[in-house]
């Protein structure tokens, strides 16, 4: 082997030299860096993810560890090839889970369970039982939009199918356990109309809780 001095004598240190490897250099780091944040790194909790990412509205995959109520759930990241399998095939322990953070859908409200001392809503357990069998495990989509008084992350939910991605918010108000969330800063994405006919069409089909008189039922906003 050569003596590390006898390399050094091989070495260009020329200023040219010097800025193309050192532009190299910097080149690699910073793809690293870039690559590392969008396809390696996870995101543990809502602090984690950075404000420019609410304001891209950036989509993350993952999986869904748990639901809470017929509107929300706990979301655990996984980046790039992880997200491709479900849960179980991952190995995610119970510690994994606890690395998660509450998920929003977002334009949609669904009917309350309960808390804060008030007992259920007339089908907020159906709704949320309807969630669990729908997200839990499963893989997931989630577009940010914002973050809400919970420290929750509004986020439009996709959930894998075998030929397509399917809308959550969308598919909760047309089986009848969600309506139009109309209160102060609702975000809709692009399916405001879609979310408003698939209510039109749950009520004249008295799916899910449109099942109710109109005397008897409560909106979750009202409710709350």
């Amino acid at each position: 082997m050569k003596p590390i001095l006898e390399y050094l004598d091989d070495f260009d240190f020329s200023s040219e030299s010097l800025y193309k490897y050192g532009f190299i250099s910097f080149s690699v780091a910073f793809v690293s860096s870039i690559l590392f944040t969008r396809y390696f790194k996870r995101i543990h909790s809502i602090q984690d993810i950075p404000s420019k990412w609410f304001n891209k509205n950036k989509i993350l995959r993952g999986v869904v560890s748990s639901v809470g109520d017929g509107d929300n759930f706990r979301f655990v990241h996984m980046p790039l090839l992880r997200s491709l399998v479900s849960l179980k095939f991952l190995g995610i322990t119970k510690e994994d889970a606890k690395s998660s953070f509450g998920v929003r859908l977002a334009g949609v409200d669904a009917p309350e369970c309960a808390h804060f001392g008030k007992p259920d809503q007339p089908y907020g357990p159906e709704a949320r039982e309807w969630l669990q069998k729908q997200l839990t495990g499963k893989i997931v989509r989630i577009q940010i939009y914002q973050k809400d008084q919970y420290d929750r992350a509004v986020c439009m939910v996709w959930k894998k199918g075998f030929f397509k991605w399917k809308n959550m918010s969308l598919s909760l108000v047309q089986h009848g356990y969600g309506t139009l969330y109309d209160s102060k800063g609702a975000v809709y994405g692009k399916y405001l109309n879609d979310f408003i006919k698939a209510e039109e069409i749950a009520k004249a089909s008295k799916t899910g809780m449109w099942k109710q008189s109109k005397k008897r039922y409560m909106s979750p906003k009202t409710y709350k």
